[in-house]
Protein backbone atom coordinates (compact mmCIF):
# COMPACT_ATOMS: atom_id res chain seq x y z
CA UNK A 1 0.00 0.00 0.00
CA UNK A 2 3.28 2.47 1.01
CA UNK A 3 4.18 1.94 -2.67
CA UNK A 4 0.78 2.19 -4.21
CA UNK A 5 0.74 5.49 -2.90
CA UNK A 6 4.14 6.51 -3.37
CA UNK A 7 5.09 7.44 0.50
CA UNK A 8 8.23 9.84 -0.21
CA UNK A 9 10.21 7.84 2.38
CA UNK A 10 9.95 5.00 0.57
CA UNK A 11 10.46 6.30 -3.00
CA UNK A 12 12.96 4.19 -4.93
CA UNK A 13 12.97 1.32 -2.45
CA UNK A 14 12.19 -2.41 -3.17
CA UNK A 15 10.20 -4.68 -1.23
CA UNK A 16 12.77 -6.14 0.85
CA UNK A 17 14.49 -2.42 1.55
CA UNK A 18 11.18 -1.29 2.81
CA UNK A 19 10.47 -3.90 5.22
CA UNK A 20 13.60 -3.25 6.54
CA UNK A 21 13.24 0.22 6.79
CA UNK A 22 9.68 0.33 8.05
CA UNK A 23 11.17 -2.38 10.79
CA UNK A 24 13.93 0.04 11.68
CA UNK A 25 11.23 3.23 12.04
CA UNK A 26 8.53 1.83 13.65
CA UNK A 27 9.07 -2.16 14.48
CA UNK A 28 6.24 -4.46 14.53
CA UNK A 29 3.23 -2.16 15.05
CA UNK A 30 4.72 -0.77 11.34
CA UNK A 31 4.57 -4.00 9.92
CA UNK A 32 0.73 -4.51 11.90
CA UNK A 33 -0.66 -1.09 11.30
CA UNK A 34 -4.35 -0.99 9.95
CA UNK A 35 -4.35 -4.28 10.82
CA UNK A 36 -6.95 -4.25 13.10
CA UNK A 37 -9.52 -1.99 11.51
CA UNK A 38 -9.09 -5.02 8.81
CA UNK A 39 -10.68 -7.17 10.92
CA UNK A 40 -13.08 -5.37 12.65
CA UNK A 41 -14.32 -4.12 8.84
CA UNK A 42 -14.28 -7.92 8.02
CA UNK A 43 -17.27 -9.15 10.11
CA UNK A 44 -19.92 -6.38 8.63
CA UNK A 45 -18.50 -6.39 5.55
CA UNK A 46 -19.20 -10.14 5.11
CA UNK A 47 -22.71 -10.25 7.59
CA UNK A 48 -23.63 -7.34 4.78
CA UNK A 49 -22.79 -9.28 1.63
CA UNK A 50 -24.80 -12.62 3.14
CA UNK A 51 -27.79 -10.60 3.87
CA UNK A 52 -27.64 -8.03 1.14
CA UNK A 53 -27.22 -11.34 -1.44
CA UNK A 54 -30.40 -13.05 0.06
CA UNK A 55 -32.53 -10.23 -0.06
CA UNK A 56 -31.38 -8.49 -4.09
CA UNK A 57 -31.94 -12.48 -5.29
CA UNK A 58 -35.32 -13.39 -3.27
CA UNK A 59 -36.69 -9.49 -4.19
CA UNK A 60 -35.33 -8.37 -7.52
CA UNK A 61 -34.01 -10.93 -8.98
CA UNK A 62 -37.04 -13.76 -8.48
CA UNK A 63 -35.27 -15.86 -6.07
CA UNK A 64 -34.28 -19.44 -6.41
CA UNK A 65 -35.31 -19.10 -10.12
CA UNK A 66 -32.40 -16.56 -11.13
CA UNK A 67 -30.51 -17.44 -13.55
CA UNK A 68 -26.60 -17.39 -13.75
CA UNK A 69 -26.84 -13.92 -15.39
CA UNK A 70 -29.40 -12.48 -12.79
CA UNK A 71 -26.97 -14.29 -9.83
CA UNK A 72 -24.16 -12.41 -11.36
CA UNK A 73 -25.43 -8.97 -11.56
CA UNK A 74 -27.22 -9.58 -7.64
CA UNK A 75 -23.09 -10.51 -6.86
CA UNK A 76 -21.81 -7.31 -7.67
CA UNK A 77 -24.69 -4.97 -6.78
CA UNK A 78 -24.05 -7.14 -3.45
CA UNK A 79 -20.33 -6.43 -3.22
CA UNK A 80 -21.10 -2.72 -3.90
CA UNK A 81 -23.82 -2.47 -0.74
CA UNK A 82 -21.44 -3.85 1.61
CA UNK A 83 -18.24 -1.74 -0.03
CA UNK A 84 -20.26 1.33 0.56
CA UNK A 85 -21.96 0.36 3.91
CA UNK A 86 -17.94 -0.22 5.22
CA UNK A 87 -15.99 2.08 3.12
CA UNK A 88 -15.25 4.44 6.07
CA UNK A 89 -13.54 1.46 8.23
CA UNK A 90 -11.68 0.77 4.85
CA UNK A 91 -10.50 4.43 4.17
CA UNK A 92 -9.31 4.35 7.69
CA UNK A 93 -7.40 1.38 7.49
CA UNK A 94 -5.61 2.82 4.37
CA UNK A 95 -4.63 5.89 6.02
CA UNK A 96 -3.55 4.53 9.45
CA UNK A 97 -1.37 1.64 7.04
CA UNK A 98 0.46 4.33 4.75
CA UNK A 99 0.92 6.94 7.56
CA UNK A 100 4.51 6.96 8.21
CA UNK A 101 5.81 8.17 11.34
CA UNK A 102 9.59 7.11 12.69
CA UNK A 103 7.89 7.97 16.43
CA UNK A 104 6.96 4.80 18.26
CA UNK A 105 5.52 6.18 20.82
CA UNK A 106 2.59 7.18 18.92
CA UNK A 107 0.14 5.15 17.05
CA UNK A 108 -2.91 6.43 15.70
CA UNK A 109 -6.13 4.64 16.73
CA UNK A 110 -9.40 3.92 14.68
CA UNK A 111 -11.33 6.35 16.35
CA UNK A 112 -8.75 9.11 16.26
CA UNK A 113 -7.99 8.44 12.55
CA UNK A 114 -12.31 8.56 11.72
CA UNK A 115 -12.36 11.73 13.85
CA UNK A 116 -9.78 13.68 12.27
CA UNK A 117 -10.88 12.91 8.75
CA UNK A 118 -14.27 14.00 10.16
CA UNK A 119 -13.42 17.30 11.32
CA UNK A 120 -10.69 18.20 8.56
CA UNK A 121 -13.21 16.97 5.53
CA UNK A 122 -17.03 16.04 6.79
CA UNK A 123 -18.84 13.06 5.96
CA UNK A 124 -17.97 13.19 2.58
CA UNK A 125 -14.13 13.10 3.52
CA UNK A 126 -15.28 9.04 4.92
CA UNK A 127 -16.27 8.31 0.79
CA UNK A 128 -13.14 10.13 -0.85
CA UNK A 129 -12.04 7.35 -3.48
CA UNK A 130 -15.19 5.53 -2.81
CA UNK A 131 -16.16 5.53 -7.18
CA UNK A 132 -12.96 3.55 -7.69
CA UNK A 133 -13.56 1.03 -5.06
CA UNK A 134 -17.23 0.33 -6.31
CA UNK A 135 -15.87 -0.25 -9.74
CA UNK A 136 -13.14 -2.51 -8.89
CA UNK A 137 -15.83 -4.45 -6.68
CA UNK A 138 -17.80 -4.58 -9.82
CA UNK A 139 -15.08 -6.06 -11.93
CA UNK A 140 -14.16 -9.17 -9.80
CA UNK A 141 -17.72 -10.35 -8.97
Amino acid sequence: MIMQVKTPEYEGMNMARSFAFMWQREGFYGLMKGNGINVVRIAPFSAFEFFFYSLYKRKIFGGSDASPLKKLICGGMTGMTASFLTYPLDLIRTIMSVKVDGRSDIKPSILGTGRDVLQKEGIQGLYKGLPATLYVTTINV
